[in-house]
C-alpha cells in the first residue's frame, strides 16, 4: 500500500434479495459462481482530489468514533491510531479507548510492515460501524501507538488518513488462524450475504465524486462488455512461493489478490505493436489499490517507457535505489498509445484467450506540481521498478496499483477464490481491433513477401 481511499457507506436492497453495501470513494492525492448484481442503483458520488489517496470512513467502538482509513487490497489488517500515539506521529483522528463500551483490549503486540511504512501497538476487538447504523461486532484490529512513514501526502482536503483497512485474505493477517478479515466478519455478522466486493476508481483526472465500491456484489453499470474471471493464486505456506505455471499445485494459502500474469504489450491505436514481453512462465500479479504506482521488473519498465519518450530521469532514494522516473508531461498528452496487461484464466499455463486490462497513455503518467497533466511541468511515469527484496521473496512478479486498476472494474470474490475483471466505464474509447486476426494477417504478409522474393529469384536464375 502507499496512498489512500475515502468511502462512505450505503446499504441498498436488490431484486435478488441480496444485501449489498454501496460505497462511494473519495480519492485524494475458475468456475464462475453467481454473484449478486444490481442493474439499476442510484449513483452515489466519489470525490477525487489529486489521484493519490483513497479513504474509507468507518466508525469504531460504541458509540462510533469516526476514522478515514486507507482502503488497501494489498494487506489484510485493520488498524487506527490509539489515543496513546503522540499527535506528532498521529496528527489526525485517534481512538479514545475509554470512550468505547464494547472495546476488548488485549495484551498482544500488534505490528505490521508495509512497503513504505509500518505501525505498532496492541491488538484489540471492537465493533465497526458503517453508514452510521450498520454495526459489525468483534472485529480484530490494531491500536497503533507508533507509526513510521504512514502520514501520506499533503492535501488541501479536510479528509486525512488515520489508519488502514486491509481487504486481502486471512493469510496476510498477523494471526490468520484465530482472526478473520473485515469482509469475512461482515459476512459472519450477516451484514452482507456474500464475501464479495467490487472497486471502481474511475479516471485519475476526474476530480470530485466519481467512483465507488460495492460490498456484497457488483454494479453492472460501472463496466462495459462482460466480466472475465481469473483464479486467485495460492502460496506455499513455508517458502512463500506462488503455486503458478510450472510450479502449480493445489492447496497452499491465500494471501494477496494475486492472479496469473501472462504478457504486457504497448501499441498504437491502429494496432501497431511497439513492445511485447516474452515470459517463459506465468507471473504472479498482485492487484493493490493501496499503491499509487505499478511495479514491474526494471528492464520492462524501461522498455515500456521508451515506447513513449526518450527523455526521462531516475528518481533515487538515499541508498541509490530507483524509486520512480520523472518524464515530460507533454510526451503523454497527444500520443495515441495503449498498454495491455494480459492474464491467463488458467493457473497452470498460458492461455490463447487472455483477460486484458487495457490502459490509455494518459492514465500512465501522474502530474506532480499541479493536478492537471496539461498544466504540469513535471510528471511521474506510472510504472516503477519492483524491489529486489520483494522479488527475492516470491521469485518474480508484478504489482499493479492505481495507475493500472483505474482502467478496470475489479470484482473480488473471496468465496469463489476468483477475481472478475471488466473494462471500466470511464469514457475512454478503447481500440477494438482483433489482435489474433492482425497477427495472422502479419504472418500471411510476411509469407507472401518471401514467396514473391523466391519466385523472382527462380525466374532470374
Amino acid at each position: 500500500m502507499s496512498f489512500k481511499l475515502f468511502i462512505t457507506f450505503l446499504l441498498f436492497s436488490t431484486v435478488h434479495a441480496k444485501r449489498l453495501l454501496r460505497l462511494p470513494i473519495i480519492q485524494q492525492q475458475q468456475q464462475h459462481i453467481d454473484l449478486a448484481k444490481r442493474d439499476v442503483i442510484p449513483a452515489l458520488p466519489l470525490y477525487n482530489a489529486n489521484a493519490r489517496e483513497y479513504l474509507v470512513q468507518i466508525g469504531i467502538g460504541t458509540p462510533p468514533q469516526l476514522f478515514n482509513v486507507t482502503l488497501d487490497t494489498g494487506s489484510s489488517d485493520l488498524w487506527v491510531p490509539s489515543s496513546k500515539c503522540s499527535t506528532k506521529i498521529c496528527p489526525y483522528s485517534r481512538f479514545v479507548e475509554s470512550d468505547s463500551s464494547t472495546l476488548n483490549l488485549t495484551k498482544q503486540v500488534f505490528e505490521v510492515q508495509y512497503g513504505s511504512g509500518s505501525a505498532k501497538g496492541v491488538v484489540a476487538y471492537d465493533s465497526v460501524t458503517i453508514n452510521g447504523d450498520l454495526t459489525s461486532a468483534n472485529q480484530v484490529m490494531g491500536l497503533a501507538t507508533t507509526t513510521e512513514g504512514m502520514s501520506g501526502p499533503s492535501s488541501s482536503s479536510h479528509e486525512k488518513a488515520s489508519g488502514i483497512l486491509g481487504l486481502g485474505f486471512a493469510g496476510l493477517m498477523r494471526d490468520p488462524k484465530h482472526n478473520v478479515p473485515f469482509i469475512t466478519n461482515l459476512l459472519n455478522n450477516k451484514i452482507i450475504d456474500e464475501p464479495v466486493f467490487s472497486i471502481y476508481l474511475n479516471r485519475q483526472g476526474d476530480y470530485g465524486y466519481t467512483g465507488e465500491i460495492v460490498i456484497g456484489g457488483y454494479e453492472t453499470t460501472r463496466f462495459t462488455g462482460k466480466l472475465d474471471f481469473l483464479p486467485v493464486v495460492t502460496y506455499d505456506e513455508r517458502s512463500g512461493k506462488p503455486y503458478l505455471g510450472r510450479t502449480y499445485s493445489t492447496g497452499g494459502i491465500q494471501k494477496y489478490w494475486t492472479v496469473p500474469g501472462q504478457e504486457i504489450k504497448s501499441f498504437k491505436t491502429d494496432g501497431t505493436q511497439l513492445f511485447a514481453t516474452r515470459f517463459e512462465d506465468l507471473q504472479p500479479v498482485i492487484l493493490d489499490t493501496g499503491t499509487t504506482l505499478s511495479y514491474l521488473p526494471l528492464d520492462i519498465v524501461i522498455s515500456l517507457m521508451e515506447t513513449v519518450t526518450s527523455e526521462y530521469k531516475a528518481i533515487k532514494l538515499n541508498d541509490g535505489k530507483i524509486q520512480a522516473y520523472e518524464v515530460k508531461c507533454s510526451d503523454f498528452i497527444d500520443q495515441q498509445v495503449w498498454f495491455d496487461f494480459q492474464f491467463s484464466p488458467l493457473a497452470k499455463s498460458f492461455s490463447a484467450n487472455p483477460v486484458v486490462i487495457r490502459v490509455p497513455l494518459k492514465e500512465m503518467v501522474l502530474p506532480q506540481n499541479t493536478n492537471n497533466i496539461s498544466t504540469a511541468t513535471t510528471c511521474l511515469f506510472g510504472i516503477a521498478p519492483i524491489s529486489s527484496g520483494f522479488l527475492n521473496s516470491i521469485g518474480s512478479g508484478w504489482i499493479l496499483g492505481q495507475t493500472v486498476l483505474r482502467s478496470a472494474y475489479i470484482v473480488h470474490d473471496m468465496l469463489g477464490s476468483q477475481v472478475g475483471i471488466g473494462a471500466a466505464a470511464n469514457g475512454y474509447k478503447s481500440p477494438t481491433f482483433d489482435e489474433t486476426e492482425q497477427s495472422i494477417a502479419n504472418r500471411i504478409s510476411r509469407t507472401s513477401f518471401f514467396f514473391l522474393v523466391a519466385l523472382v529469384f527462380f525466374f532470374i536464375f
